[in-house]
């Protein structure tokens, strides 16, 4: 076990001799800011050798606000490759978890953050394979790739983010689940990309803007996107979704750009090659578009099916043709601020017409679908 003392007022800066034995680190109260890098270096044989080989526990007082720096130009890397640490205890008070901190850990599993946490830099948690993740609500910052390649089932994004970055949540390999709040305007590069398990998600109205292969080799099989879509980034956005047969746009055809027309790259991994939006998916894939909508009529639209017009019965929020209990629970939902519906939508969910998609109308929807009513 090693202890660290108070040292100077502003923090403390790791710089143990005999790093590789220390399994254990505690942090004495006084400290405010931790500094230093972890990592490996090649050996003259060419073998790994990790500055944090044994370590595996690190706690952290209170008074602590800062665990590295969320500089993205940094090259701290605190405890970066720490192969077998497996528990940290963060306190409350700490407002930020910088770049790299914990990048590699690949046995930390599980962690708590705590509620005072306001940023986490890029690729804090990158290669952690955490089982799970709360994030905050206070979290207004999160860089890019700070949860990349990790093992969680679902995370929920806090009120108050207005952009989910590059490669942020890519190749979580596991990821069913994710909620995204009314805040969130643009998802970005590879946001999602390779979450295989992820079959469905809703894109709040907020939205204006995605980016390149945001969704690119997901699980998802159907797609509402905002009214509000803007810029459909470029090139493959929800390319190699191979089992996407509905795609849903409210609104005119958003913009789209070739790779041609240039993309600044990012986050690594093979790209599928210059492609429109919905390429590689099933090929049953249908795309629905208002009667009136206009932009479908050139690349790369031309060469998927479009579906001008489809006029949908009252109570049919999720527009697939019938009226059911997945109806009901979106309008539940809507009614209870948990998902945010298109105009359209709800136009379609108002069924006691009056003006809005409330408790009543998820009820009415529900005895619609099983039968013990038979009109609104």
């Amino acid at each position: 076990m090693y202890v660290v003392g108070s040292g100077r007022a502003e923090g403390a800066y790791i710089d143990i001799a005999d790093r590789g034995k220390t399994k254990e680190i505690i942090f004495q109260k006084g400290i405010t800011k931790i500094e230093g890098f972890g990592g490996y270096e090649i050996d003259e044989n060419g073998e790994i050798v990790y500055y944090w080989a044994n370590l595996k526990k690190v706690v952290f007082p209170e008074g602590i606000t800062e665990i590295g720096t969320i500089d993205e130009s940094s090259f701290e890397r605190v405890f970066d490759s720490c192969p077998n640490l497996e528990e940290v205890i963060f306190p409350e008070g700490l407002k930020t978890i910088g770049g790299y901190a914990f990048q590699n850990c690949w046995k930390l599993n599980h962690i708590t953050l705590p509620e005072s946490l306001e940023a986490i830099g890029t690729y804090a948690f990158e290669a952690c394979h955490l089982k799970e993740i709360h994030i905050p609500e206070n979290v207004h910052t999160i860089e890019q790739g700070a949860f990349l390649g990790n093992d969680f089932k679902e995370v929920v994004i806090p009120d108050g983010i207005t952009e989910i970055g590059t490669v942020v949540f890519a190749s979580c390999t596991n990821l069913e689940k994710v909620t995204i709040p009314d805040s969130v305007t643009s998802i970005g590069y590879r946001a999602f990309a390779w979450d295989e398990k992820l079959q469905e998600i809703t894109i709040p109205e907020s939205v204006t803007s995605l980016g390149f292969e945001t969704f690119v080799s997901c699980g998802l099989k159907e797609i509402i996107l905002p009214s509000n879509l803007k810029d459909i980034g470029v090139s493959g956005t929800f390319a190699d979704n191979r089992e996407l047969e509905k795609v849903v746009l409210n609104g005119d055809a958003p913009e789209w750009k070739s790779l041609s027309e240039g993309i600044e790259m990012y986050g690594g991994g093979d790209v599928i090659g210059d492609c429109g939006p919905f390429d590689y998916c099933s090929e049953n894939l249908k795309i629905y578009v208002p009667k009136n909508a206009k932009g479908y009529d050139v690349e790369p639209w031309t060469k998927y099916e479009i579906v001008y017009g489809e006029e949908y019965a009252t109570g049919d929020i999720n527009q697939d043709g019938k009226i059911n209990m997945k109806d009901a629970r979106t309008a539940l939902k809507a009614a209870v601020g948990s998902e945010a519906l298109s105009d359209e939508q709800k136009k379609l969910g108002d069924v006691d017409a009056d003006g809005k998609v409330g408790m009543k109308d998820a009820r009415m929807i529900l005895k619609y679908a099983v039968g013990s009513i038979e009109e609104f």
